[in-house]
């Protein structure tokens, strides 16, 4: 998908979700509609690795809210970094190389509840909280 379609698709998704997905690491983990879009169009490494990072660091367990964002470069390279909001550096990857379709994409994962009996972290587009 060209960066300015897979663009207008995500702009699409600022109203909440209509559907709660459970990632396949984790049964505390969930995603959106935004974001299942995102894995069905060659990203889903993205929510892999978002999650892997909340799943295998204390730190981040005990963030309510985390911003998570990839920058890719020209050379086709990108950078994972993630803060609580504030600026406060969360965790870092550096990707060797990603045919993601955008230059950025910004990512929220907040603690919370998919309804009143499961929650977990949820991982969301800005335009879904």
């Amino acid at each position: 998908m060209k960066p300015d379609e897979f663009a207008h698709n995500l702009a699409q998704f600022n109203n909440g979700t209509n559907t709660w997905y459970r990632h396949w690491l984790d049964r505390r983990f969930f995603y959106t509609d935004g974001m299942k879009f995102v894995a069905d169009n060659g990203a889903a490494w993205l929510l892999d690795a978002i999650f892997s990072h909340i799943k295998t660091k204390l730190a981040l367990q005990r963030e309510e809210f985390q911003v998570w964002r990839l920058k890719v470069s020209p050379d086709n390279t990108a950078i994972l970094v993630a803060d609580d909001g504030d600026g406060r550096k969360l965790a870092e990857q550096s990707i060797p190389f990603t045919d993601f379709p955008l230059s950025e994409i910004k990512i929220y994962v907040e603690v919370g509840y998919v309804d009143a009996e499961e929650g977990g972290y949820i991982m969301m587009l800005p335009g879904e909280r």
